[in-house]
Parts: structure tokens; C-alpha cells; sequence
């Protein structure tokens, strides 16, 4: 599952890095108002909380992905950033919905 990182500094995040013992080690870099899409909630997590003090990165949604991968077995209100569709969903309990419009999406 990915996750998506929205980035509300006034500068480029670049060389962001995890830290030394972190499994995946990647280094990231995000544009400003940019979005980066991270491979699991606790490698977003540790990203939103490591740059600049914690300011600035904000998780958008529970998860994020094409309508492919939308994820199963969760629970009602999960948001999915649809990067097919490029908005963001809301699973009812049933079905996937447009949380502005409430149309099935």
C-alpha cells in the first residue's frame, strides 16, 4: 500500500532521507505544493514527522494508488487518493464514493 505526502513548505523538499537504520533507505524529494507517493504508512509517517521539525508534510488520505489497487477489508470512511481518477474516495462500507458529490466512483 502507498501513501501520499503533500508538501506545504514554501521551499523544495530534496535529499530528504531516512534515517540509517531505515529497511528501505531511499532518499526523497517532493516540489513545493508537490505530492510524493511512499510505499507504506510508517515509511510516510517517519518522512511527515523527520522533515523540518514535522512542519510541512502532510498524509493525504489512508492510502493512495490507481483504482486497481483501491484496498480491500478496511474500514467505513477509509480515503483512498485515486491517482487514476486524481481525486480522492471514501469507502462507505460498500462501495467506493466521491466524498464531494457522493456519486460511486
Amino acid at each position: 500500500m502507498t501513501i501520499r505526502l503533500l508538501n506545504t513548505n514554501n521551499l523544495p523538499a530534496t535529499g530528504i532521507n531516512p534515517p540509517a537504520n531505515w529497511p528501505n533507505g531511499k532518499q526523497y524529494s517532493i516540489p513545493v505544493s508537490g505530492t510524493l507517493d511512499v510505499a507504506g504508512v510508517d515509511e510516510a509517517a517517519m518522512l511527515a514527522g523527520q522533515h523540518n521539525g514535522g512542519a510541512g508534510f502532510f498524509i493525504v488520505g489512508d492510502s493512495s494508488g490507481p483504482t486497481s489497487a483501491r484496498p480491500v477489508n478496511i474500514r467505513i470512511g477509509w480515503m483512498h487518493v485515486d491517482t487514476t481518477l486524481n481525486k480522492t474516495v471514501t469507502f462507505d462500507g460498500s462501495t467506493w464514493r466521491d466524498p464531494a458529490t457522493g456519486a460511486v466512483v
